[in-house]
């Protein structure tokens, strides 16, 4: 879909302004060719990631690669996150990477049109909010059914957001003596980036977004 880079860079450069948040004009725009995935694949990956949050909280592994293959989610799964399921109990730098994983569902159910607004990237979001829209709290199917993808320079902007919100964290010193970086997440930016990143380009796997500044 043919979108307006410069105007996707202003949009996001505007909201970044008004939170305060310095914006680097060196960055490349956005708005290349993007190649967005279904309303289908999405809401799969959603189930999936909810699976591997539960590995992180002692949920077993093997009562959720079943419940995943029976609602043929699994195919969401990467080979390294399938993986996983072997295992007994997962370790603890795996756990720390699952647990993340909560952010990155929460920007999946934003983009899916099933939450109105992302909760600002300045501490965890609470999932427990929205666990009654996620299976197996609702059925797959209907799950399937609610997802309904954002337009495409919805989801370009919040890319560029995060894009640039990444780079600012990642570069103290362009605040000028400020101490409002210190509030945002990192871990939290990098999730949701790597998630809305996923969604615009079908042609990487999860775990292979470049997360470059």
């Amino acid at each position: 879909m043919k979108i307006n880079e410069q105007e996707i860079r202003e949009v996001s450069r505007a909201r970044l302004a008004g939170e305060g948040v310095p914006t680097c004009d060196a960055l490349p725009l956005f708005g290349r060719a993007v190649t967005p995935r279904s309303s289908g694949q999405v809401a799969e990956r959603v189930v999936a990631l909810y699976a591997l949050v539960g590995l992180a909280h002692d949920a077993d592994p093997g009562k959720l690669i079943r419940w995943l293959e029976g609602a043929r989610c699994d195919k969401a799964l990467t080979g390294e996150e399938r993986g996983l399921f072997q295992k007994e109990r997962v370790s603890h730098d795996e756990e720390k990477k699952l647990s993340w994983l909560q952010e990155a569902i929460y920007l999946l159910m934003w983009a899916g049109s099933r939450v109105g607004e992302l909760p600002p990237a300045q501490g965890e979001c609470d999932l427990d909010a929205i666990l009654p829209l996620i299976p197996p709290e609702v059925s797959v199917a209907d799950f399937r059914r609610s997802v309904v993808i954002r337009p495409t320079p919805e989801l370009v902007v919040e890319a560029d957001y995060l894009y640039q919100l990444h780079w600012a964290i990642r570069h103290p010193e362009v605040w000028h003596g400020e101490v409002e970086y210190q509030k945002l997440s990192r871990d939290v930016v990098i999730e949701r980036r790597r998630a809305i990143e996923w969604i615009l380009n079908r042609r990487l796997a999860w775990w292979d977004i470049p997360l470059d500044t």
